[in-house]
């Protein structure tokens, strides 16, 4: 849903639940899940529900990976510092 919100622009509900194989309740579930976590806002038209994309939600999730894969990095680099030493032993 975000990749087509995204790529395609601000979108109805209908439209962008349509190609998913999900319940109307689900996809509803899923949309307020979105919405709470900062990825998606919406604008209601009438009767008509409009999601948009909302980039800067994504910042939390690419600062934990960002951290993470900091902290992923020097352990493997230690890892082949410790294998190397093990190699020049034998």
């Amino acid at each position: 849903m975000l990749a087509r919100l995204g790529k395609q622009g601000d979108q109805s509900v209908a439209p962008l639940a349509e190609p998913l194989r999900q319940s109307p309740a689900q996809v509803t579930k899923h949309l307020a899940i979105l919405e709470r976590a900062g990825l998606i806002s919406r604008r209601i038209e009438g009767r008509e529900h409009k999601l948009h994309f909302e980039p800067a939600g994504m910042r939390p999730a690419l600062d934990w990976v960002t951290r993470h894969r900091e902290l992923w990095e020097r352990s493997l680099d230690r890892l082949e510092h410790f294998l190397d030493s093990m190699q020049e032993k034998s």
